[in-house]
């Protein structure tokens, strides 16, 4: 892979994640309050959002590690899937952090 063929597929799933991103706040958010699923989980868990928020990211990397060493096939989908999820996961930690929020 070349280095534009590299970029060119990091643009392509950081706009997918992006769509999937802005279609998913309009079901687990607020308009005056994007993280309320996280703090709301992160009450019943009695953690911080941040924390919460890590705990359900687990899954995805648990998933993706076992990908990568169970030898087996997976179609590019699935990668997508996963790796897009722990990076919209990554991008809202981030984004709390940014805000000025204890994580």
């Amino acid at each position: 892979m070349t280095r534009q063929e590299q970029n060119d597929r990091v643009a392509a799933l950081f706009a997918d994640i992006l769509r999937q991103m802005r279609g998913k706040n309009e079901e687990y958010a607020s308009a005056q309050n994007a993280l309320r699923n996280f703090e709301d989980g992160a009450a019943l868990m009695g953690v911080t959002p941040g924390e919460a928020l890590f705990a359900w990211a687990g899954k995805h990397i648990v998933s993706v590690r076992r990908m990568v060493s169970d030898g087996r096939e997976y179609p590019p989908a699935v990668w997508r899937e996963k790796c897009g999820d722990i990076i919209a996961y990554t991008a809202i930690l981030y984004a709390m952090k940014a805000e000025g929020r204890r994580p």
